[in-house]
């Protein structure tokens, strides 16, 4: 039995890497055959289109991602600690990429779809999808948090995951922009703030 070919996996592997470390646009086809090992062929055995390559890839990520998300913020962990603990082994990994002389990675999702609100409508919806499926553990988190009297009762847990997420995604953008990953220690004292705790 003959073994089993995983060029669609580096096909999508090298797109994400291209993609979220330069932009959509200036990435092609050649470029993601070339980074991935295949020929052109190959690409389009698996792909009708670039653009079909991103939405299938996006969503593998997230498919994958979605572990990590689980584990971070399961419900056994205190409401708050799971926000904390989130961006730890977020600022972790990007501080190892530092050191290995990679770049600072940013959302795939957000810079992905911030590109894409004039351009493709496929993708746009497909970021979306995600998106909402992301911000959905941070609000879960802080309805928790709310419930548990972690929260002011005068204060929205809706509205404070918004802020946070928000907050969130800026500030890894920022770190990928700069490619510092210092800029994401932010984090933790800006989410304290946000939520209105001393400590």
């Amino acid at each position: 039995m003959g073994r089993r070919s995983d060029a669609r996996e580096r096909i999508i592997q090298a797109a994400l890497e291209l993609i979220t470390v330069q932009t959509y646009s200036s990435v092609g086809v050649d470029a993601i055959c070339r980074k991935a090992g295949v020929k052109k062929g190959s690409f389009y055995y698996f792909f009708e289109s670039k653009a079909d390559l991103t939405i299938q890839a996006l969503e593998e990520h997230w498919q994958r991602y979605l572990s990590k998300l689980r584990e971070n913020f399961s419900t056994d962990i205190a409401p708050l600690d799971r926000l904390l603990h989130y961006f730890e082994s977020v600022y972790s990994y990007n501080l190892e990429r530092k050191k290995t002389g990679e770049h600072v990675r940013g959302c795939p999702y957000f810079l992905i779809g911030a590109e894409m609100v004039r351009d493709n409508e496929d993708i746009l919806k497909k970021v979306h999808e995600i998106l909402e499926g992301y911000f959905s553990f941070f609000r879960q988190t802080l309805m928790d948090a709310y419930n548990d009297g972690f929260i002011e009762r005068s204060k929205d847990p809706e509205s404070l995951a918004r802020h946070i997420f928000a907050f969130f995604e800026g500030t890894l953008t920022m770190a990928c922009i700069k490619d510092d990953p210092a800029q994401l220690i932010d984090l933790f004292q800006g989410t304290r703030n946000i939520l209105g705790l001393k400590t």
